[in-house]
C-alpha cells in the first residue's frame, strides 16, 4: 500500500505519479473532503489502484490502469456519501457497498 489517510479531513493528493506500484496505491478510510486531482497510478500487480471510504470526496483528472479494479467506492464500517468523479480514465471501475454500508450521492 502506497497511502493510507486514516480518519483525517481535508486530504489533498495532487500531481502524483505510481508507476509498478505492488498493490493499492491509496486508500482513504474514513475521511472527510478527500480531493485527489491530476494523479496517475499505474501497475501490473494485484490489488486496486484507489479504494475510498469516506464523505465529500472528489476525484478529478485521475487515471488508472490496473489488471483488476482501478477505482472503488467502498465504504469501511461506515458510509460512502457527497462524492464524485469527474474526468477520470480507468480500466475497471466498481461502486457498491460492503456489508451495511450506505452509499449515498455518488
Amino acid at each position: 500500500m502506497f497511502v493510507q489517510p486514516y480518519r483525517c479531513e481535508n486530504v489533498l493528493i495532487e500531481g502524483v505519479t505510481v508507476v509498478n506500484s505492488p498493490m493499492y496505491e491509496l486508500h482513504p478510510v474514513l475521511c472527510r473532503n478527500v480531493t485527489v486531482r491530476n494523479v496517475d497510478f499505474s501497475g501490473t500487480g494485484g490489488g486496486y489502484g484507489i479504494v475510498y471510504g469516506g464523505t465529500n470526496g472528489t476525484f478529478e483528472n485521475v487515471t488508472v490502469n490496473r489488471r483488476q479494479v482501478g477505482i472503488q467506492a467502498l465504504g469501511i464500517g461506515s458510509s460512502v456519501r457527497n462524492s464524485r468523479l469527474t474526468n477520470c480514465s480507468e480500466q475497471n471501475l466498481r461502486i457498491g457497498p460492503g456489508a451495511a454500508v450506505v452509499m449515498n450521492n455518488v
